[in-house]
């Protein structure tokens, strides 16, 4: 029997602490087996830095907000953090849109 679940901003906000307390928890494994495009042991930093720069900056987003303001936050943050850092980091060039 297949269990149908509503997505709403409550439980794509609950998916997304989820997510980063896994990446939380696993964040030394992922610098370990990084390679590409250079093993520089940093990625599992990076991506929990991202993480929580989009779920936990100001006016990011709560349970109580509605699915579309949630997943535009957190879209929204992270293209700018990664932006910052791809730009920071890569000598002006930026990556996306």
């Amino acid at each position: 029997m297949t269990q149908t679940i509503q997505l709403n901003g409550f439980n794509i906000y609950e998916s997304f602490l989820s997510g980063y307390e896994n990446l939380l928890l696993h964040k030394n494994h992922i610098d370990d087996i990084n390679v590409f495009p250079v093993p520089d042991g940093d990625t599992g930093n990076n991506m929990v830095s991202t993480f929580q720069y989009a779920i936990q900056g100001p006016g990011a987003f709560g349970r109580a907000r509605k699915l579309g303001h949630n997943t535009r936050a957190v879209s929204e943050r992270t293209r700018r953090r990664v932006r910052g850092k791809a730009h920071h980091e890569r000598g002006g060039i930026r990556f996306g849109a």
